[in-house]
């Protein structure tokens, strides 16, 4: 058992101890947290904004590890890994370019020919975020004349359903049916039929509560169900939706989903 606890943690083995990562956007208030932990940081060792951009882009690597231990500590409930690279895209130099042109996308695919998959370089000659580059690429260039546009069939309905399914029990843990889908594999296992927005639009938005009903309890959504969940909502008293734990709405008087 000691021994297992040295290894490097896996989900498995931090939700076994009791610790669950929060996953999805970060909240008004968990922003507000980071930015009061960068001031705090900032002030408790006498740096200007220049030194602390290098501790956050890998210019300092001496205190580099240790600085994201301390920003991230105050929130707990997020990794660190998910806490850097929220705070580096956040204030990355390249950050709020706006909208892609036409003859940005051009240059983009010229500069993925030239270089390949060096995002890096290629974010630094278009003066955008590497990580955004790599996501313009892959989710709306690459594939572009593929997708179908328009109404969904039944057939591609049924087709993603199953895909999502399939992947969340393959992935035990890793993956559920609210969170953690690699749609990136699901468009590819649609055969790039549809992108990986529309494909992960249409199961949130639609497909994901259809799946449930028919599996649970083979009825639509109902008058009655409106107003249980307006009740357990206002009972929580919560204002941020992304703090609802949507999964513990349900009991024996509504439910089971």
């Amino acid at each position: 058992m000691l021994s297992n606890l040295k290894k490097k943690p896996t989900l498995n083995l931090l939700n076994f101890i009791g610790i669950k990562y929060r996953k999805g956007r970060f909240t008004k208030q968990e922003n507000e947290t980071l930015y009061k932990a960068l001031q705090e940081y900032k002030k408790r060792h006498n740096l200007n904004d220049d030194q602390l951009r290098d501790l956050m882009f890998y210019r300092n690597e001496k205190d580099h590890a240790s600085f994201w231990k301390e920003i991230a500590a105050p929130l707990r409930v997020r990794s660190l890994k998910a806490v850097a690279q929220h705070i580096q895209r956040h204030h990355h130099e390249f950050n709020y370019r706006g909208l892609w042109s036409q003859e940005e996308d051009e240059q983009l695919k010229r500069l993925v020919q030239i270089y390949g998959r060096d995002w890096t370089t290629i974010g630094n000659q278009l003066r955008r975020m590497p990580a955004i580059c790599r996501e313009r690429f892959d989710i709306f260039l690459l594939h572009r004349d593929e997708y179908n546009r328009g109404l969904w069939s039944k057939e591609e309905e049924e087709q993603l359903i199953k895909i999502v399914v399939d992947i969340s029990k393959q992935n035990n843990e890793n993956v559920t049916l609210d969170w953690g889908i690699p749609w990136a594999l699901v468009a590819e296992a649609m055969e790039y039929k549809r992108s990986e927005l529309s494909c992960r639009s249409k199961w949130v938005k639609e497909l994901r509560l259809r799946y449930e009903l028919d599996e649970d309890r083979g009825t639509r959504w109902t008058s009655y169900d409106s107003y249980m969940l307006c009740k357990r909502l206002k009972e929580l008293n919560e204002t941020d939706e992304y703090l609802i734990e949507w999964g513990n709405l349900a009991d024996e008087e509504w439910g089971p989903w």
